[in-house]
């Protein structure tokens, strides 16, 4: 099965829905041919999102540059596609420029071919149409109808298209989870768009429910343009948060780290008595040891000055004993001398 925006089908119910209707009177000259869709977080958050075809396909028309600057159909692509009921023409609107099926222009149902954009238009959407007839016959595909008749001629509504298309699946299923206010606003615009109901009641009673209707559609979009920007403040204070979160596990891990630094210095400071304490007994043992080396200074010097008296004294006595004996010595030499007699006499 195949979808124009959503990755699967549950992906398209849940996440996208309707925001403006086939057959719906924008202008006594214009009908609008074909759906809007819209991601349901509102505003611009559905820029970007991927378009796929929901068939096979061959590239037939586009428009890329024609209405840029306008506030029409913007960048717009037109491909073709075989169906049970024969050939039809499948028109995307407002898509970002250099769409991929420039580069790919036949292709397999479910290949991305443009991403949803907002060329010619204030707000991001996908403008989806089904040609019954070639574009081609009937002027192209700029071409835009104010008549019901010659609407349902040339188009058809995609909604019940796309249940042909995929067998099997129901047109309710295919408008998935419209918001309540979407719904009544589209409820009010089936109402008002009615072709036998404009014809009664006439054209300046319409035209003064379209320009309802119009101002309507304008609060929705600027609604939707503050839902927007909401969800993308919301992310941004998310994205602080969790910032500002991180750093304040980083402050608790550091103060954890200075609480235990804390305790040990704590710790510390309660040995510093002891320290003190400890501290003036080495001081006073100090003195003490001052003191002890001064008297073992005095006595040492009072020893070295003794020790020197009883050197020179010793040699006194040393020289006195040696003086004497010499003295002896020489007494007795010299009464030797005078008592010697050479044997044989003196001649």
């Amino acid at each position: 099965m195949a979808y124009p925006v959503g990755k699967n089908k549950q992906d398209y119910i849940d996440n996208w829905y309707i925001a403006s209707g086939f057959g719906e009177v924008r202008s006594s000259t214009y009908i609008h041919e074909g759906i809007d869709l819209n991601l349901k977080t509102g505003g611009d958050t559905d820029l970007g999102q991927p378009i796929y075809a929901i068939s096979d396909y061959t590239l037939r028309y586009y428009h890329l540059a024609k209405h840029l600057n306008s506030t029409a159909y913007g960048v717009h692509i037109v491909y073709e596609i075989n169906t049970p009921s024969g050939l039809r023409w499948i028109q995307c609107m407002h898509v970002q420029e250099n769409p991929p099926i420039m580069n790919n222009q036949i292709g397999r149902a479910g290949d991305v071919i443009a991403y949803v954009g907002k060329t010619g238009t204030t707000v991001s959407h996908l403008h989806f149409a089904v040609y019954k007839e070639n574009p081609s016959t009937f002027g192209g595909i700029d071409v835009v109808v104010g008549d019901t008749p010659t609407l349902n001629l040339w188009w058809e509504d995609p909604i019940p298209f796309l249940e042909k298309l995929n067998t099997g699946v129901s047109a309710d299923c295919l408008v998935p989870n419209t918001p309540e206010w979407q719904a009544k606003y589209n409820e009010l615009v089936t109402k008002a768009t009615r072709y036998d109901e404009f014809k009664s009641e006439g054209y300046e009673s319409m035209a003064n429910i379209r320009e309802k209707i119009a101002e309507v559609q304008k609060n929705i979009d600027s609604l939707n343009n503050t839902v927007g920007s909401l969800n993308q403040l919301i992310g941004e204070k998310n994205s602080t948060i969790s910032k500002q979160l991180t750093q304040i596990g980083s402050l608790e891990t550091q103060i954890n780290d200075m609480t235990m630094r804390i305790s040990s210095l704590e710790e510390q400071a309660k040995k510093i008595p002891q320290l003190e304490e400890d501290n003036k007994y080495l001081l006073e043992q100090k003195d003490k040891w001052i003191e002890t080396e001064k008297t073992y200074n005095r006595t040492m010097a009072q020893l070295r000055s003794d020790n020197e008296k009883l050197r020179q004294q010793s040699v006194k006595i040393l020289l006195s004993v040696i003086g004497d004996h010499i003295v002896q010595k020489l007494k007795d030499f010299v009464d030797y001398i005078k008592g010697f007699k050479p044997k044989g006499g003196v001649k």
